[in-house]
């Protein structure tokens, strides 16, 4: 089971943050990390060392330096610093978020990708809850 979800209206989005408002960033973000986090349940994951780095901008050095800085017990600071770095180019590949067959990756156009064995209960909910659109397989 594929499925992706989207926080941004417009399906054409890589590039698109440094045009976004800094609120809509934010709330955006928030959006896509809050889902993860709901995705996992409590449930602490595997998280993959991105190997590419790319440090060609302010945002993508300081990416990777809040990337290093983090705790792996802090989950939705891991979940946050991946998505920065994705989203910012940093990371040339994103890292795989896994756990119990399940894995997340974020996008660079402002999307989150889920991948699993099988169908994710509750997927359809955490979209909406989050404002999120849902593309591909469900429950």
């Amino acid at each position: 089971m594929r499925a992706v979800l989207h926080a941004h209206p417009d399906r054409w989005t890589v590039g698109l943050g440094e045009h976004l408002p800094p609120e809509e960033r934010v709330r955006l973000r928030a959006a896509l990390v809050g889902a993860a986090l709901g995705l996992l349940a409590g449930r602490v994951p595997a998280i993959e060392e991105p190997h590419e780095l790319v440090e060609d901008t302010a945002e993508q050095r300081d990416a990777i330096r809040a990337w290093r800085a983090q705790n792996a017990a802090d989950i939705p600071g891991v979940l946050a610093a991946a998505f920065d770095g994705v989203v910012s180019g940093a990371f040339w590949v994103a890292p795989a978020i896994a756990v119990d067959g399940m894995a997340l990756h974020f996008h660079a156009g402002w999307r989150l990708v889920v991948e699993s064995e099988r169908p994710v209960a509750g997927l359809e909910e955490i979209a909406a809850t989050h404002g999120l659109r849902l593309h591909g397989a469900a429950t």
